[in-house]
């Protein structure tokens, strides 16, 4: 098993995993995040967080979402 790694919060660094559990913690929570608040959130760039969510879709199987109504990700 392989942990990608990223720079995050002061200085930390927060793996992929950790991402994806706070993207669906946040969705299930109804918060609608998206690429913008999880790079600020984990200072990592809006692409990083767009591909987070990419996997979280195609290889977790995760029927996440857009939604223009709430400006991001719901399943």
């Amino acid at each position: 098993f392989i942990i990608l790694r990223a720079e995050g919060l002061r200085g930390c660094t927060v793996s992929l995993p950790e991402r994806v559990y706070w993207i669906d913690a946040n969705i299930r929570a109804d918060r609608y995040p998206n690429a913008r608040t999880v790079a600020e959130q984990f200072e990592v760039s809006e692409r990083t967080a767009f591909n987070d969510m990419r996997y979280m879709r195609d290889r977790l199987h995760a029927p996440i979402a857009f939604s223009e109504r709430y400006g991001g990700w719901v399943y």
